[in-house]
């Protein structure tokens, strides 16, 4: 799938971390600075427990990392980095009193807003024809963009194995989540 996914005692030092400075020694407590943007930074002693990448092929490529603070809070870090130089990154940071409740906001993200629009599509000029080719184009990258972002957050929340319990349908039918054979 093209994405990286290291968990803390894999992370290389010489890793690029655009919008997170970390501190301190690996394997000890540090001191993390996440950037969020329109906000003021966070900044807090943890550990780093996810890395992730997505694919740089899609218009707008993810990362997410996830951390675990020394007060035992939960903070999950979302960067969006956009297609082209007119489009500037988007940096997410929310913090959370437990890893499921971070795992349910990965989930219900949804990437429609990072998707760069054309310009000339928005300013009501474009001839019709084209303003719905457009349409189609800006359909089909929000598609991939989605999938990209959804298979992402799938492997980061199976390296944490991070499982729902089965609930039932409205039919009755039970459903199961996927769950990590234990070794």
């Amino acid at each position: 799938m093209g994405s990286l996914i290291n968990h803390l005692n894999e992370i290389d030092d010489d890793a690029a971390q655009p919008a997170s400075e970390l501190i301190e020694e690996e394997g000890t407590l540090r001191t993390f600075t996440l950037r969020r943007t329109g906000k003021r930074p966070l900044r807090f002693q943890g550990w780093q427990i996810v890395q992730a990448s997505g694919s740089q092929a899609s218009p707008v490529a993810y990362d997410i990392n996830l951390y675990e603070t020394e007060a035992g809070a939960f903070v999950a870090e979302l960067l969006a980095h956009r297609d082209g130089a007119a489009e500037r990154d988007v940096a997410r940071v929310e913090v959370f009193d437990s890893l499921d409740a971070a795992a349910t906001w990965l989930e219900g993200f949804s990437p429609a807003a990072d998707l760069p629009v054309a310009q000339d599509l928005v300013n009501g000029e474009t001839p019709l024809a084209i303003a719905a080719l457009q349409v189609v184009r800006l359909r089909q990258g929000l598609r991939a963009v989605e999938d990209e972002y959804r298979a992402l957050v799938s492997e980061v929340l199976d390296s944490l194995e991070v499982a729902e319990p089965p609930t039932r349908r409205h039919d009755g039918a039970a459903t199961f989540s996927r769950a990590r054979d234990e070794p």
